[in-house]
């Protein structure tokens, strides 16, 4: 999975396992973000190779001010 900010791609992400697993909160790293309006996504761009299906579950995105 890809996540994006703005459009913007920030983070490659292979989250395959087996079985369907709640993950808990993962951190992203860090990305610069003017104020206004911010458009978070994720983009599914690939397969793992021994994945048999796909499915994706996203609860909610903390954005965490960094000093």
């Amino acid at each position: 999975m890809e996540f994006l900010v703005d459009g913007e791609g920030f983070r490659l992400e292979d989250l395959y396992a087996p079985l369907t697993v709640a993950t808990g909160p993962l951190s992203l790293g860090t990305t610069t973000i003017e104020a206004g309006l911010v458009v978070v996504g994720v983009e599914v761009v690939g397969v793992n190779a021994l994945s048999t299906g796909l499915s994706v579950a996203i609860d909610g995105f903390a954005l965490v001010p960094s000093n």
